[in-house]
């Protein structure tokens, strides 16, 4: 023990069962105790199966990166006006799991030195009872602090079981826990520095008060001073969707050859293929009016998507919204080949095999939800980055 011990550390010492020290946990599962001569070769032998897979200990590992957390956390970390720490968690359950009395714990860690780079010097945890699909809760917690090298320290939020079977060890000192972290995020502390309610991390204009995050105000007026002109006619189309949906908080729109010809066409999307399928009852149209440069427009337009997240924009393109960029992206992606196929399929001499309503709606609701969109993204990412991961720079 050292003179940096952890408040309440008896605590967490007694969810993994810890006897000795070193004393090395991972994953909240695989554990390593004690220290040897080649103590760094041992924790790499654990430490890198858990990353890359596919097995350790006997047991099935996959890959780290292939991992899907079954929920999302964004956080905050600021300095509230009292000087205590405040830590805002935001928790959105993506996939069904289970559970034995999960926690949701707030951990603050200070940098002393290069040896001590990670010493927690508070943590609480409360109660998390969420575990179905589309769940989600906001969480906080403050932490009293009187020192002023703010720079030194991080906020970390872990969504853990801690009621699960107790830890245990084995004549070499490797064991297997059943505590298992679902998910975990860090966060250095951030500042509102123009006092808009938003900290400067997540601000789009940190050095101007603009507490509902406009670029530019409703009348096409920039917040802030910039380079780049604005395009009245994207204007009225984005901005008639982003202040009439709350959920929009992504907006595409396209103009692609497949997207154009769609737009053109009578009857619109129909139920013949996989993709085109996904979208039945789905889609809205908004009559064509010319280039969108009429401000009375945006009202129309709104009126027209309505409830909908996917429009397409007669004799003009198509559009997508989504609460994620990984949401409104993989519509477009979807709706786009949608429109490929059932061009190609049009061209043909031959009457279709329609899909039936009902099939469409059960096919609709059971395939497109933010769980597989982001499934897809993340997966078109990787691919991207194995091409040129230059892309993303």
């Amino acid at each position: 023990m050292d003179n940096n011990n952890s408040p309440a550390q008896s605590n967490r010492r007694s969810i993994y069962g810890v006897n000795g020290e070193p004393f090395q946990t991972f994953s909240g599962v695989f554990q390593a105790v004690g220290a040897y001569t080649e103590v760094a070769y041992q924790y790499s032998n654990m430490l890198l199966p858990i990353i890359n897979g596919p097995s350790f200990q006997g047991a099935s590992v996959p890959p780290i990166d292939s991992y899907d957390a079954p929920m999302e956390i964004s956080m905050n970390f600021i300095q509230n006006q009292d000087g205590s720490l405040g830590i805002t968690a935001d928790v959105n359950v993506t996939s069904n799991f289970s559970s034995v009395d999960s926690k949701i714990m707030f951990f603050l860690k200070k940098r002393f030195s290069t040896d001590y780079f990670a010493t927690v010097i508070d943590w609480e945890s409360q109660d998390f009872d969420l575990n179905s699909l589309g769940q989600s809760q906001q969480f906080q917690h403050s932490f009293s602090y009187n020192g002023s090298d703010l720079d030194d320290l991080t906020a970390v939020v872990i969504v853990q079981e801690t009621g699960g079977s107790l830890c245990s060890n084995n004549s070499e000192n490797v064991g297997s826990c059943d505590a298992r972290i679902f998910q975990a995020l860090q966060s250095g502390i951030s500042q509102d520095i123009d006092e808009d309610g938003v900290v400067a991390s997540e601000d789009n204009c940190p050095d101007t008060y603009n507490p509902n995050q406009d670029d530019i105000d409703l009348d096409g007026n920039k917040v802030e001073s910039s380079e780049w002109d604005i395009n009245p006619a994207g204007f009225i189309i984005h901005s008639a969707v982003h202040s009439s949906k709350n959920t929009a908080h992504c907006v595409m729109h396209t103009h692609t050859n497949a997207g154009m010809a769609m737009a053109a066409l009578k009857k619109g999307l129909i139920n013949i293929d996989f993709s085109g399928s996904a979208y039945h009852n789905r889609v809205a149209y908004h009559d064509f009016e010319g280039v969108t440069l009429r401000k009375d427009e945006c009202k129309r337009i709104a009126d027209d998507l309505g409830d909908k997240s996917i429009l397409v924009l007669r004799n003009h393109g198509l559009l997508t919204t989504g609460e994620t960029i990984a949401e409104a992206f993989m519509k477009l992606y979807t709706l786009e080949s949608a429109c490929q196929v059932q061009l190609m399929a049009r061209a043909c001499d031959e009457p279709f095999e329609m899909v039936s309503n009902s099939i469409a709606e059960s096919h609709a609701k059971e395939l497109k939800n933010a769980a597989s969109y982001r499934l897809a993204f993340r997966a078109l990412v990787r691919r991207m980055l194995k091409k040129d991961p230059s892309f993303i720079l």
